[in-house]
C-alpha cells in the first residue's frame, strides 16, 4: 500500500478502485472534484480517530482533506 497523501489541504489523486483515509489529532473533512477547476464537494467528515475505505470508480478525480477542528493529522493510503 503506498502513501497518496499526509497532510491537509494538499490535493492527491488516487487510481480507479478503493483507497482508505484516516484521521487522528483532530476534526477533517474529504473533499472531491470532478475535473480540475471544479467546485469542491464534501465526501465525508472524519473525527479524531477514525478511518474509513473510500470508493473511487471515477479515474482523474482529486480528492483533499480540510481541517474542521483541533489539529488532523491525516493520511490517505492506496
Amino acid at each position: 500500500m503506498t502513501t497518496l497523501v499526509s497532510a491537509v489541504a494538499t490535493t492527491f489523486t488516487p487510481a480507479t478502485g478503493t483507497f482508505s483515509v484516516q484521521c487522528t489529532g483532530g476534526d477533517a473533512r474529504l473533499d472531491r472534484r470532478q475535473t480540475a477547476g471544479a467546485a469542491w464537494t464534501a465526501v465525508g467528515y472524519i473525527s479524531n480517530g477514525q478511518a474509513f475505505v473510500v470508493e473511487n470508480p471515477v479515474a482523474a478525480q482529486d480528492y483533499r482533506f480540510t481541517t474542521i477542528g483541533g489539529t488532523p493529522v491525516v493520511q490517505a493510503d492506496q
